[in-house]
């Protein structure tokens, strides 16, 4: 497996790259790796309305399966606004995502949606002059989700299993 000793730390030719990959839309998260899996989430559209999260072969690079979803809420999609910047979660059971339009959604490794949350639907419209950045976190069965909106910030914390509200607290 990986170590951090046998990672490079700066990559100067292709001959230093095992695969690339082009995704689908414009993405600004992380990947997250589980086993042999990389998923990413990107966003596409004139109004950022599709959000995607896909899942790629760690050895290979090829695509395993692409998962796409309207968003919520739509905004122009610009450089001045984040598109996908939240980095997805991913543990033995599941990848959760969160996309600025107010989407949460949890699936399974095979890309089977488990279950899905519209967080405007549920607390109001998540207006950020720059659009939401924050990556999700986890610990054995929450996902704390943390929404930096204008007005009414807050953190929640969804159950794994269901997507269920266990407590919302206010940001500052």
């Amino acid at each position: 497996g990986d170590t951090p000793s046998s990672l490079p730390l700066r990559w100067t030719s292709s001959d230093d790259m095992a695969w690339t990959s082009v995704l689908p839309g414009y993405g600004q998260s992380s990947p997250v790796i589980w086993g042999d899996l990389v998923v990413l989430t990107s966003i596409d559209g004139p109004e950022k309305e599709t959000g995607i999260v896909i899942c790629l072969d760690k050895q290979t690079g090829e695509v395993r399966w692409k998962k796409e979803i309207k968003t919520a809420a739509g905004a122009k999609n610009n450089s001045y606004v984040s598109r996908a910047a939240p980095t997805p979660i991913i543990d033995s059971n599941r990848i959760t995502a969160l996309f600025e339009g107010g989407n949460l959604l949890s699936l399974d490794h095979q890309g089977n949606v488990l279950w899905q949350r519209n967080l405007v639907d549920d607390f109001g419209e998540i207006k950020a002059r720059h659009g939401l950045s924050a990556s999700l976190e986890q610990n054995r069965d929450t996902v704390f989700v943390w929404i930096e909106r204008e007005n009414e910030p807050y953190v929640l914390a969804v159950a794994k299993e269901d997507g269920t509200d266990r407590w919302k607290v206010p940001g500052l």
